[in-house]
């Protein structure tokens, strides 16, 4: 599960930025080496996380993500023994008081009605569609296109789709999404 799924054990950006030298230096010694793109984007990640805590929370925009496995299998929220929307209802609670911009929903019973069940009959999705991003859009921006498709078949495939565009399930709150 920690390779799997990261983001559950905190690592939801890992970058490798260096490593050992695929060829021996001439003493024989394969020597650490920096990788120029990928510690110029680590420098980048850490300069935007920088100004982010300098700026102030009411500026600042969150994203919330709620468990749901296996996807499209009324498993959105659930966690044993856990009142994930209670929690999460709780959670806006205390962002507001802490000066962050969220719009509150009425009740714990309106914040789920409006993740699960909002807009969702609307697109044949198991949860409210927040945004639609279409296939043409999508395969344009994708750089790595050819490596999923080879796994996962022709976008934009059967998960979170009406087969013309994939759609980014959620609402929002202010400025959590």
């Amino acid at each position: 599960m920690m390779v799997a799924i990261p983001e559950l054990d905190g690592a939801t950006g890992p970058v490798v930025f260096g490593g050992r030298a695929a060829v021996p230096g001439p003493d024989g010694v394969c020597r650490m080496e920096v990788h120029p793109e990928r510690a110029k984007m680590l420098a980048s990640r850490v300069d935007r996380l920088i100004r982010l805590r300098r700026s102030a929370r009411s500026e600042r925009k969150l994203s919330i993500v709620i468990f749901s496995f296996p996807p499209e299998a009324g498993a959105l929220g659930s966690a044993a023994y856990l009142s994930v929307f209670a929690s999460l209802y709780n959670t806006l609670v205390e962002l507001d008081d802490a000066g962050y911009r969220v719009e509150l929903p009425e009740s714990v019973d309106d914040l789920r009605d409006r993740i699960i069940k909002g807009n969702a009959a609307n697109y044949g999705a198991h949860a409210n569609v927040h945004h639609r991003v279409t296939v043409d859009d999508y395969v344009a921006r994708e750089p790595y296109l050819k490596e999923i498709e080879e796994q996962w078949g022709p976008a934009p495939g059967k998960a979170q789709s009406d087969g013309q565009s994939i759609h980014v399930l959620g609402a929002q709150f202010g400025n959590v999404f």
